[in-house]
């Protein structure tokens, strides 16, 4: 085989690796979870007044925050996490003015611990963003879990944060083409 029919053969092969989406298994969400449904919350409540609708999670801030003081946005399940398996969350929210949120997934018991390289920042304004973040599990888990939780760590009272949609998936990369 020519080089030139080699390189064409490989861009190909290229092409559809890059158009083949990774399937997605969608583990629990809010507001559409059906049988998988995530219930919110937002805590302390000290810090904190919640509203929920059928289509938005809304958390008004009571108090200004700072790094002693931090409000959580909670999406609390039981799931089975496997070692060496991808995972996704996935959030869509806006807040009033600009904060910084901080999110990832924590064992929903004592003693609360994070699950390894699921952590991530994002920004969040007056207009809505969907933001998202894959890790892989380090170990197995069978345990309640908040996927994700939401930290906010600065704001003033009075700030309001806005959530429309959160899903969190266990993403299917079997579908990738065996490399020889």
């Amino acid at each position: 085989m020519s080089i030139g029919k080699m390189i064409r053969k490989s861009a190909v092969l290229l092409s559809i690796c890059i158009a083949l989406p990774l399937s997605a298994d969608v583990l629990g969400s809010w507001p559409d979870g059906g049988g998988k449904m995530i219930q919110p919350y937002a805590s302390p409540r000290k810090s904190v007044k919640f509203m929920s609708s059928k289509t938005e999670f809304t958390v008004e801030l009571k108090a200004d925050l700072s790094a002693k003081a931090k409000a959580q946005i909670e999406f609390k399940k039981s799931y089975t996490l496997t070692a060496g398996k991808k995972y996704r969350f996935t959030v869509e929210a806006k807040a009033d003015q600009e904060i910084e949120i901080n999110a990832g997934i924590i064992i929903a018991q004592a003693p609360y611990s994070s699950i390894p390289k699921s952590w991530k920042k994002f920004q969040l304004n007056q207009e809505y963003k969907t933001f998202s973040h894959e890790f892989v599990a380090d170990k197995d888990y069978n345990v309640a879990i908040y996927a994700p939780i939401l930290v906010v760590s600065s704001g003033n009272a009075g700030t309001k944060i806005t959530i429309r949609k959160v899903t969190f998936e266990k993403i299917d990369d079997t579908s990738l083409p065996q490399q020889k």
